[in-house]
């Protein structure tokens, strides 16, 4: 696996226009379920809490709209390569606005696998930066 030098990283994720976010990941990021404390499955309970508590998503609709908005108008803060699994990953950073009207920094990260050219949502998580 091998990481972009800062110079190397492109001013957008290169097709973003054709972005998806799959449904199933959509329902992993708002499982209310996951938010049960002493599930074993900690990140997934935080991030449930993230989307659906602190940034108010109720509407799968509206988050997948809000983070294809981020992958195509934030630039990537990196680009891992992987050609072992000839995979492509782009890690973009910047503010997220939730359904409830707050923004916090957000970091997604998107993969292109060389055999298919979409670019596909892998992981959201908030980023190391404060709320915005």
């Amino acid at each position: 696996m091998t990481h972009s030098p800062p110079d190397d990283v492109p001013g957008r994720v290169p097709g973003a226009d054709r972005a998806i976010v799959r449904g199933e990941k959509i329902a992993y990021l708002l499982d209310e379920r996951r938010r049960v404390r002493g599930d074993p499955r900690a990140r997934a309970a935080y991030k449930a809490g993230i989307f659906s508590v602190v940034l108010g998503f109720t509407d799968s609709g509206l988050l997948r709209d809000r983070l294809l908005a981020h992958v195509r108008g934030h630039r990537p803060v990196d680009v891992v390569r992987d050609p072992d699994h000839g995979l492509t990953k782009y890690v973009v950073e910047g503010p997220l606005r939730g359904q409830n009207g707050r923004s916090i920094g957000m970091r997604t990260i998107w993969g292109v696998y060389d055999a298919d050219a979409t670019r596909t949502l892998l992981s959201a998580y908030p980023s190391k930066s404060r709320p915005v």
